[in-house]
């Protein structure tokens, strides 16, 4: 059964013996542990049905592309046109195999992409297009001062930040104009350092061409991070469409009506439980915790479709890359699972 993350918190309560309307500070501590053990049960396992896919437009000559916000983990990168998997390069591997024809200016070369590389996450799914300063609104009247977006970036060649403050649904322009390529670090804060939510979405766009969107940012969250990675070789004239398998990221539980993506409460409970313990000093924390990883793991084989000694993902490809693949075992063989 699901329960909202306050249904939680009064479990944990009661389980403790404490009052949900009285024990306020302990109260707002478990609010965050039940967050907490909601991330670290999603970690914990791959689990089917965080499963996604996401279509990637490769254009020719562009390289570096930011994946859907939700991407947590990348499983796979499929060519949709002859159902070949890209090969995985780490940084070292890249640097040694690849940067040397692929970076330097007259040795690159140019063809369909054959493998990929993660290069960072970033706070921006799209760099500076030219330089220009950026503008920001909200899509709520009520989002004004002190809310503010902190705005970093290289001005001149050197790092440089801004703040902007919110002013509702009109657009507001920063002052400070940021280098043609440069990656920006947006947040949302506040003036005053005190933490409020927002009500909107906040968009930060190039000041000449608002549909040059940096980020939105939801209200429940302080910035919204991007995967990067890189295509090799430089993509030629019309190059194959990409598909990117990926297991999501989960929507944060901080209100008192948010509920989970999936049925873990019994087991957030058992774990904000332990937190508490803990933060009490009590000595059952240790059996507490043994509990929750026993239950996480159980609910694990209960949702694994596989067999379950198994800890690989449940590769999910298109009809179309079944047929278009020349070896689908291989395919499948061939994934590669990364952080």
């Amino acid at each position: 059964m699901i329960l909202s993350t306050s249904e939680m918190t009064r479990e944990v309560m009661e389980m403790a013996d404490l009052d949900y309307s009285v024990n306020t500070t302990q109260r707002d501590k478990i609010f965050k542990w039940c967050n907490h053990r909601y991330e670290r049960i999603a970690r914990s396992h791959d689990w089917a049905f965080l499963n996604k896919t996401q279509s990637l437009v490769i254009v020719e000559d562009i390289r570096d592309y930011a994946l859907d916000s939700d991407v947590s983990r990348v499983q796979n990168i499929v060519d949709l046109v002859d159902g070949t998997v890209l090969d995985y390069l780490d940084m070292g591997e890249y640097a040694k195999f690849t940067s040397t024809k692929d970076d330097i200016v007259g040795l690159e070369t140019e063809d369909q992409p054959q493998s990929w590389t993660i290069l960072e996450d970033r706070t921006c799914k799209q760099c500076m297009t030219i330089a220009d300063t950026v503008s920001i609104r909200s899509s709520s009247a009520n989002d004004t001062s002190p809310h503010i977006i902190k705005v970093t970036g290289l001005v001149s060649g050197l790092l440089t930040s801004e703040n902007i403050t919110i002013s509702g649904t009109s657009w507001v322009d920063g002052l400070l104009t940021f280098d043609s390529g440069s990656s920006l670090t947006l947040a949302s804060t506040t003036s005053t350092g005190v933490e409020k939510s927002l009500v909107g979405y906040i968009t930060v766009a190039e000041t000449t061409t608002k549909t040059n969107i940096k980020t939105q940012i939801p209200p429940y969250l302080t910035a919204v991070v991007y995967r990067w990675i890189r295509i090799n070789p430089t993509p030629i004239t019309s190059p194959n469409a990409l598909t990117v398998y990926y297991s999501k990221k989960l929507l944060p539980i901080k209100g008192e009506v948010d509920i989970p993506q999936f049925d873990c409460c019994k087991e957030i409970i058992q774990g904000a439980y332990a937190d508490l313990l803990q933060n009490d000093g009590d000595a059952r924390y240790a059996e507490a915790e043994t509990v929750f990883v026993n239950m996480v793991n159980e609910l694990w084989k209960a949702e694994d479709y596989r067999d379950n000694n198994s800890s690989s993902f449940q590769f999910h490809a298109s009809a179309k890359e079944k047929q278009t693949s020349n070896n689908f075992s291989d395919l499948v063989a061939r994934r590669r699972y990364l952080s």
